[in-house]
Order: structure tokens, then sequence, then C-alpha cells
């Protein structure tokens, strides 16, 4: 199995990112995270200390849709904001959904 998570640039909490990329990976599955960039991305911790800096995979153009199995979508405000806002975002959910495969919200705990 193939997870793919997929993030904004900066502000993603970090629970949001962290936790969902451990389960996939403690499961055996390969995980990639995909961003506008591959820029390192800043998290955050709470609603706006800097966290971890995490280097992105691929960038979101760059996903095949075929190659993953689960899209997470990393939950929270400011990140599911700034993607509702990337138009390549929204057709990647979008076809991983039209595909059947499973489409997940990540939420911290």
């Amino acid at each position: 199995m193939s997870a793919l998570i997929i993030s904004a640039n900066d502000g993603t909490e970090q629970g949001e990112l962290t936790q969902p990329l451990d389960a996939p990976k403690a499961a055996g599955s390969a995980v990639a995270i995909a961003a506008p960039t591959v820029e390192p991305t800043q998290r955050l911790v709470g609603d706006k200390d800097a966290g971890e800096r995490v280097k992105p995979n691929t960038t979101l153009d760059d996903v095949d849709p075929a190659d993953f199995d689960l899209l997470v979508i990393p939950g929270g405000t400011i990140d599911a904001d700034a993607l509702r806002t990337e138009k390549v975002a929204v057709a990647l959910v979008r076809a991983i959904a039209d595909a059947g495969k499973a489409v997940a919200e990540a939420a911290k705990r």
C-alpha cells in the first residue's frame, strides 16, 4: 500500500502531519508528502508557534494519482484553506476519490 499526504507549504499543524505520516509507515506502507513546492515546509505547534520543518518528497504537480492507494489531507484551518485554493490539489483529491481510493482527513489527537 502507498499513501500520499498533501500539504500546503506552510501552516499545517505539526501533529496533523507527523501523526498521519507515522501510522502508515509503521504499518509498512510507503508514504510520500506532496506540496506546491519541494521547499521545506514550516509546521506549527498550536495556533502560531513554529514547529519542525518538513521537506516534501514531491510537488502536487508531479503526483500521479494512480501511484497511491490512500490520500491523507491534514486537518486544520490554515492548511485546508491553502489547499482549497490550489487547483492542482483539488484535481488530485477528485482523481483519487473518483478512482474509489481511500481519502482521509487527519486531525491531531
